[in-house]
């Protein structure tokens, strides 16, 4: 049943406030040491309720907030159809985590905030023939279990199953606009990801995810670092800049930053154009958004003070962020 929507968003914008600034996460990277940043957390507001003696245990404050935002959807979300957009991710990874698992692979610790099907029914349903679990989950669970028994590698193999999965549901799911803008986005910074770390284009092939606008062709070029082609086949899309720098740091064994960070920040980037609108769904999307890569951002930060990694590499991979 469809929820008061101007009532949700007077809620979702009381939240706004609490959300950390561009000049909180400066002063949290200028901090001299990854505890004195902690101290700084604690008075943002930020982890309430995580019990951590030490920034080295600060997985425990992401996991806090994470929680509450989980919570906070699961309230909030203005329709059933919005919650579901909301909680599949979770549902798909706890659903490969529940296969992984059944087959000795990785620990309780993998499993996300419970969705909208519980982790428990994901469990118990790979020894009951799938029931109770909807077809969405249950046919990439059903192909999961087959590769597995055949003797596939419990990488690679069995996590493109439920990420093809996961993108068709979200891609039939959500509506046209901006999300779905943004669904096929995520989709092609995957690709593009995919194809610059491939071995060749055959293998990026393989790897390929339907849905997006980037075509297997152009991802050839990035395969294999057919750099003047691939400069070109990308000029006029959205990943130009991305691919440029995305070969640049291949060349040199760097990270993806630029296009992790193109891929984080593009929805929103789009949603921020229009902030000011006080109506509809946009609220508890922009909140999500802007929540979603705040606690990227404290990773960011609290990962790179700990491990004393220079600060303008920190800066470099910030996300895009609220009041930004």
């Amino acid at each position: 049943m469809n929820k008061d929507v101007n009532f949700i968003n007077g809620i979702i914008k009381s939240r706004e406030g609490a959300l950390i600034t561009p000049d909180k996460l400066a002063r949290l990277i200028e901090c001299e040491s990854a505890d004195e940043a902690l101290t700084a957390l604690r008075e943002y507001g930020f982890g309430k309720g995580a019990e951590t003696e030490r920034a080295t245990e600060y997985e425990k404050l992401l996991a806090a907030e994470t929680y509450a935002l989980t919570e906070l959807l699961r309230d909030y979300s203005p329709s059933g159809k919005l919650r579901r957009c909301f909680f599949a991710r979770n549902d798909f990874h706890n659903a490969e985590c529940a296969v992984r698992l059944h087959y000795g692979y990785g620990n309780e610790k993998m499993f996300l905030p419970q969705g909208e099907i519980s982790v428990a029914a994901l469990k118990i349903a790979i020894d009951e023939d799938f029931k109770g679990v909807p077809h969405y989950l249950s046919e990439p669970m059903k192909r999961a279990v087959i590769a597995l028994e055949a003797g596939a590698a419990a990488g690679g193999a069995v996590s493109l199953i439920f990420l093809r999965a996961y993108y068709a549901y979200m891609l039939a799911l959500v509506p046209r606009g901006a999300y779905k803008d943004a669904v096929r986005h995520e989709i092609d910074g995957i690709n593009v990801a995919t194809a610059l770390r491939a071995f060749d284009e055959e293998q990026a092939a393989r790897s390929y995810i339907q849905g997006g606008k980037i075509t297997v062709r152009q991802l050839g070029f990035l395969a294999s670092r057919d750099t003047a082609n691939a400069t070109q086949a990308f000029a006029f899309t959205d990943f130009s800049k991305a691919v440029e720098s995305g070969l640049k740091a291949k060349e040199e064994g760097k990270p993806l930053v630029f296009l992790e960070r193109e891929c984080d920040g593009y929805f929103l980037r789009k949603l921020k154009e229009r902030r000011y609108e006080t109506e509809g769904v946009l609220p508890i999307l922009l909140y999500k958004a802007y929540k979603e890569n705040e606690i990227k951002n404290v990773r960011i930060i609290l990962a790179g003070l700990v491990s004393r990694v220079n600060k303008d590499e920190i800066k470099e991979r910030l996300r895009e962020g609220y009041g930004g």
